[in-house]
Parts: C-alpha cells; structure tokens; sequence
C-alpha cells in the first residue's frame, strides 16, 4: 500500500575519496523501470501504482558511481505482496440445478459446473462467504438454504412441481 511518488527503500554506496568533488555519487537502475526510479541520493521512489497480478517481483542492478566514472554494483529485489484490492467472482453468470419433486437436500445435477468462486486477487486466499441475496417466486426463499463456506445450495422443505416448477436463486460472494 505505498503510495506513489513515495521511498520504497534506499541504497547507499560510500567512495572513500575525501574530497567531495571526488566523492559524490550518481546512482542508476538496469533494467530502467516504469514502476520505479532512483535518486542521486540512492532512493528508490515508486513512480506508479503496482499491480501483483502483472509483476509479484522486481529485480534491479543498481549502479553507484562517481564523478571520475568509478562505479560499483548491487542487486535490489523487491517483493510485491498483493492485498485485497479485487472482487470475487462466479466461474459463470448462470447456473442450472434440477431436483425431484417432494424432495429435500442438496442439488444433485448443477450445470454447468458446482457453483463456485474465487477471490481475483491471485496472491491472497481469503475465504469466501455465499449468500442467498434473493429468490423468485420470493415466498420460496425460506425452502433454499445455502453453505457460506461452499457454496452447496439444498432444498430445505420439498417443492411440490404442480405449485412451483421452476425458481431463480441469486446468490451473491463476499
């Protein structure tokens, strides 16, 4: 969560030379970067906002040289750690189950798949909650029940066909 035109981190190099003309150093990065840059005082400034679903990982030479062209060399590696910036989201916007008449439990027959989700941000595994948001005919809602950790919708009270033959159940993930 650093923000942008901010320090990351700082290198510092020291030429032994003592008199300042001869001991001021210039620092630059190989490979050049869009996402940082680096200062003549050794700091690594972020020059945009980084994304870990592109880049989980940086890896710099940085190069500290002074004024008669003396240089040395170190390696910078910067480790992007993701954080919870994205929304879940369904595999598909529509699933289809089917269940007997007069029966209770679990759908057996999901199409096209279970439903399932997944948080979109790749490097966290947060757990994700599901809920019933809503059910058409409405007064077939207390007849659903949803598992929050699975997401496995059940009939709770048996649905007679001649009543109801069809229900929409919207489920939402958080």
């Amino acid at each position: 969560a650093t923000t942008v035109d901010s320090e990351v981190l700082r290198v510092t190099a020291v030429d032994g030379d003592s008199s300042s003309a001869n001991n001021m150093l210039t620092y630059s990065i190989t490979p050049t970067s869009e996402d940082f840059t680096v200062t003549n005082s050794g700091a690594f400034m972020l020059k945009r906002r980084l994304n870990y679903n592109l880049v989980q990982k940086y890896n710099f030479l940085v190069t500290a040289k002074d004024s008669g062209g003396l240089n040395d060399t170190a390696t910078v590696l910067i480790n992007v750690v993701d954080f919870d910036n994205l929304n879940p989201y369904f595999s598909h916007n529509v699933y289809r189950a089917f269940i007997l008449e007069n029966q209770a439990g679990p759908f057996r027959t999901i199409e096209p798949e279970a439903i399932k989700a997944q948080d979109g941000d790749t490097g966290i595994n947060m757990t994700l909650a599901y809920s019933i948001s809503a059910v058409s005919p409405d007064k077939y809602r207390t007849n659903f029940n949803i598992d929050s950790s699975s997401g496995v919708v059940s009939v709770v009270t048996a649905l007679d066909r001649e009543e109801m033959n069809s229900s929409t159940i919207s489920v939402n993930i958080k």
